[in-house]
């Protein structure tokens, strides 16, 4: 039996919460997602793991990405830009 969560809700959900086989590593569900969005976000992580973005999130409205603390999320829209943050071509395999 699976845990009820509300945003309310201060502690966030393990998978060692849903079975005692896992860690105790946090587990985001992100099953309102369209599947372009999910796919964006998957790139988006990517791309911000490469490049040093410390947050990438998707929520009903997008994806976004912040590389800093402090700055404003930048909503991406399309893979193009994701291929414009790739400079160095770290990752181009996954845009042919």
């Amino acid at each position: 039996m699976m845990k009820k969560r509300s945003k309310i809700d201060k502690k966030p959900l393990l998978a060692c919460d849903l079975s005692t086989k896992f860690t105790n590593q946090r587990v985001f569900i992100n099953d309102q997602l369209s599947y372009n969005n999910k796919k964006l976000r998957w790139l988006a992580k990517l791309v911000g793991t490469q490049y040093g973005f410390k947050y990438t999130w998707a929520n009903s409205s997008g994806v976004y990405m912040r590389k800093n603390d402090g700055q404003v999320g930048v909503k991406i829209t399309t893979s193009h830009q994701l291929m414009d943050l790739d400079t160095d071509k770290k990752i181009s395999e996954l845009w042919m």
